[in-house]
């Protein structure tokens, strides 16, 4: 049998749920340059600490109550369609799903009734598909016209995007909600740093407030925590009770991850920063926390957005003592030209063409009281 049609990923999203038509009840997405796997994780661990099941999709692959591999971030219609089902089947009513810019030009989220929506930021990234920064936006902004009003929005009012993001939406007739450190937040944060690997945060909402400490560490982390507290909130947990299990969250895999120290005392860290803003914040929270010297072991992909690697050098270049420029999945770029454009803005780097190679001899160079932080790949 053949179906003829105009629109193929219309009708494969419309056939996909025909087959799998059993899904969880309580769906999340999630969208943004950067956070949208601290999110769903959050969300996940504050979830299953109440002894419910849900599944995951997203940059990690398919977690929860499946575990799968992925080759994208957010996977075609047929397969979110199959994984939903057999989340279902075993037992789980939620399902937490990042949604890149790309699925939602491709409209790979179609005809998914999501009951809270996250907006986290937007910056330069994805450029070799959007070609610029506007493009990029209104890719982000097209989602609007796929959920429904009953959908409730949380977005970090701190991020320029976030706030026109916020007021489109507002426009709309949306149900919105913001947070961040602004005091226009109507979920206000503050954050103070104890030690290499925890953090106090406070939450201020209207007259409730609300302190802890955590494994989590930045800034940005506390804003991804709270839009997950906030998720949980819409799914009838209660807030309260969701933050006291905040203390004993676990970091995400690759995400300002903690390693340890090394024999002569410096601290380890491993972060999926890949883009100049997240390369940005990751330094200016460990910059923070260094009493000794910030190395920085990173590199950039080939094939993807090439005009930032000369930012990504430059903020390198601002905050780190000692840089050492690598490979990081150079595809089919010459891995030479790379490590060039990367050091053409960051004079003080050492180029190490292995990678293997570039961590040891950070790690075993580090002195006490020195930060390594090795960025891009995060969890692989």
């Amino acid at each position: 049998m053949f179906i003829r049609t105009k629109n193929i990923r219309k009708l494969l999203a419309e056939v996909s749920f025909k087959i799998y038509n059993k899904i969880p009840k309580n769906l999340v997405a999630v969208t943004g340059t950067n956070g949208k796997t601290s999110v769903v994780n959050f969300s996940q661990q504050l979830i299953e600490k109440k002894n419910n099941l849900c599944v995951t999709i997203g940059t990690l692959g398919v977690g929860g109550v499946l575990s799968l591999s992925t080759n994208n971030t957010t996977p075609d219609q047929s397969f979110i369609a199959r994984i939903l089902q057999m989340a279902k089947l075993k037992g789980s009513d939620y399902a937490l799903l990042e949604v890149s810019s790309h699925s939602i030009v491709q409209k790979r989220i179609k005809n998914l009734a999501f009951n809270v929506f996250c907006f986290t930021n937007l910056s330069q990234d994805h450029l070799d598909y959007h070609k610029d920064m506007e493009t990029y936006f209104h890719a982000k902004l097209s989602i609007l016209d796929m959920l429904s009003l009953d959908t409730t929005i949380i977005v970090n009012i701190d991020d320029e995007f976030g706030k026109i993001f916020s007021a489109k939406a507002i426009d709309k007739g949306f149900n919105i909600e913001t947070i961040g450190f602004s005091n226009s937040a109507d979920v206000r944060l503050r954050v103070t740093q104890g030690t290499p690997d925890i953090q106090f945060i406070e939450i201020i909402r209207g007259k409730f407030f609300y302190a802890f400490q955590t494994h989590l560490i930045g800034a940005f982390q506390a804003i991804n925590l709270g839009m997950a507290l906030l998720t949980c909130e819409k799914f009838g947990f209660e807030f309260e009770d969701m933050v006291n299990s905040c203390n004993s969250l676990k970091p995400v895999p690759g995400r300002l991850e903690y390693v340890g120290k090394t024999k002569k005392g410096a601290l380890v860290y491993v972060d999926f920063a890949h883009t100049p803003d997240a390369l940005k914040h990751l330094l200016e929270t460990l910059r923070e926390l260094t009493k000794g010297e910030l190395v920085l072991v990173f590199g950039a992909g080939g094939g993807r957005d090439r005009d930032k690697r000369k930012p990504m050098g430059a903020i390198a270049y601002k905050y780190c003592d000692l840089i050492y420029v690598t490979d990081d999945n150079p595809r089919y770029e010459d891995a030479k030209s790379i490590r060039k454009q990367i050091i053409e803005s960051c004079p003080i780097a050492i180029e190490i063409e292995d990678r293997a190679e570039a961590i040891t001899t950070a790690i075993q160079l580090a002195r006490l009281d020195d930060i390594v932080i090795i960025a891009g790949k995060g969890h692989e």
